[in-house]
């Protein structure tokens, strides 16, 4: 039996994309792939195929293809990876100390892509919030100065307005 054949025998989608910390739940999802920056989701995992497709970036392919985008490898980098990996002992060799840097400084730029957008969101629910909460202080006003524009809903706005151009210039 063929290498390729075997890793792909013995490994599931799911268990790569959950072990690389792809958090699928049966919807699309947004890309995980380097450089691909969703502003909606558009990847999706097909567990009875074993197989993955991006309708953004239109990557798609199979567990080994799964390493490759993930940590910016080739064919073979991806399968001693998913090997070493996942304890396969299918390769039988370990990955050269220079696969292994390369992996681990991917991994580290995927980590810290996905606490950005972690905080963006973060950011974009506290302004959510603070937007709800001006909505609500104009809710009370309103019937007290009927004739006069709320100046809480007016700041409010102002605010909406600052909080979009932060959100929008994120880093």
């Amino acid at each position: 039996m063929n290498i390729t054949l075997a890793i792909k025998n013995r490994l599931t989608i799911n268990q790569v994309a959950n072990y690389y910390g792809i958090n699928y739940k049966g919807k699309k999802i947004s890309c995980p792939f380097p450089g691909h920056e969703d502003k909606t989701p558009s990847f999706k995992l097909f567990v009875k195929t074993n197989t993955f497709k991006c309708y953004g970036c239109g990557k798609q392919g199979d567990i080994i293809d799964l390493a490759m985008y993930l940590f910016n490898i080739n064919n073979t980098e991806a399968m001693k990876k998913l090997d070493a990996d996942f304890n396969l002992q299918i390769i039988g060799k370990d990955i050269d100390k220079k696969t292994k840097e390369k992996i681990k400084q991917q991994q580290e730029k995927i980590r810290l892509e996905r606490e950005k957008e972690k905080r963006k969101e973060d950011l974009m629910n506290k302004y959510a919030e603070n937007y709800r909460k001006c909505a609500e202080i104009c809710e009370v006003l309103s019937p007290i100065y009927p004739n006069e524009p709320c100046e809480a809903w007016l700041m409010c706005n102002e605010l909406m307005i600052m909080y979009e151009e932060r959100i929008d210039n994120y880093e």
